[in-house]
């Protein structure tokens, strides 16, 4: 009887092992699960190393922000490189410089001036193209030829280079009948080109004859039509 009571009692105290060693099992199971979770377990504060979860999905896109403000105003910067120099241009086109004088009044002078025609000279390096048309007449009343010079005076004096600028009338018939009223269309043109820059006073004048010729005889300018002086600079 007794061998059998010690049998029975040792093998409920081993079924009682084994139950209390499942629960602390659980227990352990239990409070892994908490510290996983961030809690903490009222049955048992031990602590046990933290398993990993899976990654979670990313979020959504943000919505756009608002746009910012205007920033400061910088400091001036330093002053750049010299560039490097630019091709030559073509040759640009240079208007013509020209003037024109006109009258319709006959004169009948045998010397002095005629007509005067101011113009304003751009540059000294240029010259001055001239150009007189108009009708003359000379008469000769008495025996003998008569004779006049026409020359241009720019500011008083007469052109020295290339040439002065003149024409001349004459008259003369060789039987002594110089009784004639001939009005001729003459015109006188040249180039001078020693002339300074700034107001030019281009004169036509009347004067005698070289060679001898005193006799002026009746002269006319610019009879019955229009007479004209044109003056143009050129390079």
């Amino acid at each position: 009887v007794g061998a059998m009571a010690f049998y029975y009692f040792r093998g409920r105290i081993g079924g009682f092992a084994i139950l209390l060693a499942f629960l602390w099992l659980e227990l352990e199971v239990v409070n892994a699960a908490v510290s996983l979770q961030g809690g903490s377990s009222t049955v048992n504060q031990c602590k046990c190393p933290c398993v990993p979860g899976i990654p979670g999905r990313n979020g959504f896109n943000g919505f756009p922000g608002h746009p910012g403000r205007d920033g400061w105003k910088g400091e001036k910067g330093n002053v750049g490189a010299t560039g490097v120099k630019g091709e030559r241009g073509e040759q640009g086109v240079q208007r013509r410089k020209w003037k024109q004088c006109s009258w319709n009044k006959a004169s009948s002078a045998t010397s002095g001036i005629i007509q005067t025609c101011t113009f304003h000279k751009q540059t000294s390096q240029s010259a001055l193209h001239v150009t007189f048309n108009g009708n003359m007449k000379i008469y000769c009343p008495g025996s003998g030829p008569c004779c006049r010079r026409y020359f241009f005076t720019f500011n008083g004096a007469e052109c020295s280079h290339p040439a002065p600028l003149e024409g001349m009338v004459y008259h003369h018939h060789p039987t002594g009948n110089n009784q004639h009223h001939l009005h001729y269309f003459q015109e006188i043109e040249g180039y001078c080109d020693t002339i300074n820059a700034g107001i030019v006073d281009v004169t036509l004048n009347i004067g005698v004859c070289r060679g001898g010729y005193r006799n002026s005889g009746q002269v006319q300018t610019g009879w019955n039509t229009y007479v004209r002086l044109m003056i143009e600079e050129v390079d």
